[in-house]
């Protein structure tokens, strides 16, 4: 949690004076790139005001580069939280989720398994990092997407290691607790499972029709069901060397709608897990 060394601001005025004089003098060059969010964002009935600083520390006459700093200002008064490294793919936001305390959200790289969010509870205090998996898409009310890509669409016969011609891209879903985010786990249900209680008995047999074996279906809690499947097959792991035999490795994911079982993208490579962070998910009962 940030440690406070300032005397308390009241207003918009006194906030952003208050992070002005403790600030890298170079820092003030740059106000206008500077990213302020002032509200009461920890619940308690006060305002508070959490500045992204931007401080150019480098250049070569035709383009600059820097960095931001992440300040906090209370009631108690104010502080540096931590300094940013990168480029900003999305914009920092503050997230409110449901009747929670503010979430101070930002991401770094270029979108996808490529990037990485950071996020921070804004508390009475200051404000307390939040650990994530990856970069953190808000897809609704308190559901978060967590991308992540590997290369394990193939594995040749005695090989220990998968293959993949691409990457292979996979997508995770979060939650909010009100002290962390928590991973909509799959718990596995088997075939008889998925065919009565989803009405999925149409899908598995088309599955299969197309020469698939169904390894594992997995369940989650907001509503997600996936499916992997194997299949034989031969692949060129590297030019000038014959195929080799293997398994081959596809999923499918499925939304639980009134309507039934949906479907945006279909049959996809790879193989999904059951849980990106095991020691943060839960599962359906």
């Amino acid at each position: 949690m940030c440690s406070c060394y300032a005397a308390a601001p009241k207003t918009y005025g006194e906030h952003l004076m208050r992070i002005e004089g403790i600030v890298p003098r170079k820092a003030l060059e740059s106000e206008n790139k500077w990213i302020v969010k002032y509200g009461d964002f920890s619940g308690d009935g006060k305002e508070e005001m959490v500045a992204f600083v931007y401080e150019v520390i480098g250049g070569d006459g035709e383009m600059e580069w820097g960095r931001y700093y992440l300040y906090c200002s209370t009631q108690d008064g104010v502080a540096v939280c931590d300094t940013l490294d990168g480029d900003f793919y999305v914009s920092p936001e503050v997230m409110q989720i449901g009747d929670f305390p503010a979430i101070m959200f930002y991401t770094v790289g270029y979108g996808g398994p490529s990037g990485e969010s950071f996020s921070w509870k804004c508390a009475d205090n200051g404000l307390v990092p939040l650990s994530m998996p990856g970069e953190m898409q808000r897809i609704g009310e308190n559901c978060l997407k967590c991308s992540k890509s590997g290369f394990d669409s193939f594995k040749a016969d005695g090989e220990d290691e998968t293959f993949s011609d691409g990457r292979c891209f996979y997508n995770y879903y979060y939650f909010f607790d009100g002290n962390q985010f928590r991973e909509y786990g799959g718990k596995a249900i088997s075939e008889r499972q998925f065919s009565e209680e989803f009405g999925g008995a149409a899908i598995l047999r088309l599955l299969k029709g197309e020469g698939l074996t169904v390894e594992n279906i997995y369940h989650r809690a907001n509503g997600i069901i996936n499916i992997n499947c194997s299949y034989r097959t031969e692949k060129t792991l590297f030019p000038d060397e014959p195929p080799k035999s293997g398994t081959g490795f596809v999923y499918i994911e499925f939304e639980v709608t009134g309507a039934g079982l949906k479907t945006d993208e279909g049959l996809q490579p790879g193989r999904i897990k059951a849980s990106l962070t095991p020691d943060c998910a839960v599962y359906p009962d």
